[in-house]
């Protein structure tokens, strides 16, 4: 019988290992950028908390990105400076 706090530790270890991907991670993906050069910036989406969209910027190039609760699908679109992405 696994004790409580050895539970705790592998399902920490488990978690990081299966879908916990940042939206960073997810977002350097979909648009063929380095993850260290991805930047979330603030928006609309990052202000009223939302997990499954946020705006990102590598380079010069702003990104709105979208994914479903789960994470296993994500979609991202160059868009220019404006709302929501401002």
């Amino acid at each position: 019988m696994l004790y409580p706090k050895a539970f705790l530790v592998l399902f920490v270890i488990l978690s990081s290992l299966f879908g916990c991907k940042s939206p960073s991670q997810m977002t350097a993906k979909e648009i063929g950028c380095n993850t260290r050069d991805v930047e979330i910036i603030d928006s609309e989406f990052k202000r009223n908390g939302s997990m499954t969209a946020w705006c990102a910027r590598c380079g010069d190039r702003l990104y709105q990105c979208m994914t479903n609760p789960r994470r296993d699908r994500i979609e991202c679109r160059r868009v220019d400076v404006g709302p929501p992405c401002e």
